[in-house]
């Protein structure tokens, strides 16, 4: 089967450095809290998110620019499910600056 990779712009200035698990826990606590029915209320073992790069500093933090994005990486045929879903916009619960949107 075919993996597909999603990206969508960031917004904001800052994430800390070891944000890969905040990020994993708001998806999830998105995905709880949504009320479609063709989302799953965990993330599956097939989905994968990527930390979202950008330029560290030596204070534990990175500075989002323009390549800066958030991506997830999921099979070709769940691709639109996954598009919607975070189209819908996911906020990072450590830094209150920055949220993921298309």
């Amino acid at each position: 089967m075919d993996f597909l990779e999603i990206q969508f712009a960031i917004r904001g200035k800052t994430l800390p450095t070891d944000h890969g698990y905040a990020l994993y826990s708001a998806v999830k606590k998105s995905l709880q809290n949504t009320g479609e029915q063709a989302i799953p209320r965990d993330l599956p073992e097939n989905v994968h998110l990527c930390t979202i790069p950008g330029i560290p500093d030596r204070a534990g933090m990175i500075y989002l620019n323009r390549g800066s994005r958030f991506r997830v990486r999921c099979h070709s045929d769940q691709m639109q499910l996954w598009y919607r879903f975070c189209k819908s916009g996911i906020r990072h619960p450590r830094a209150s600056d920055s949220a993921c949107s298309a």
